[in-house]
């Protein structure tokens, strides 16, 4: 038997062609999200897998946004304006139970997180 014909019999016991499908959008974004105020350098903890949304709008050059990991300690994902009126969106995943804030330099953020359940996780 040649290694492809025992490498297909030993996948078959465990995965399906059937399954392409399914296994294809574990992880995506789905349909399911819960939503919370923003305060700036709140510490916020994931309700369950997925992503977290945040957007806000400049109003000059040189301001930012941050999404911290304070379970890890690191910034996973940081945008600088360019220009007044520039949005500012953070799209960051995370698991369920981590611990983050959202640390912006535009006075006066407010608006709502947003967070997106993961298809296929609990």
């Amino acid at each position: 038997m040649a290694f492809k014909d025992r490498l297909a019999s030993l996948c078959a016991r465990f995965w399906s062609k059937n399954e392409n499908a399914a296994i294809a959008e574990l992880g995506y974004p789905s349909g399911a999200s819960q939503q919370s105020s923003f305060v700036n350098s709140q510490a916020y903890t994931m309700p369950f897998a997925g992503w977290i949304s945040y957007s806000l709008q400049a109003t000059a050059a040189g301001q930012w946004l941050n999404v911290y990991d304070r379970r890890n300690n690191f910034v996973p994902y940081e945008i600088r304006s360019v220009g007044a009126d520039q949005l500012l969106t953070a799209f960051v995943p995370f698991a369920k139970g981590d611990v983050f804030s959202i640390d912006c330099s535009v006075p006066g953020a407010g608006g709502s997180i947003y967070f997106i359940k993961a298809i296929g996780v609990d």
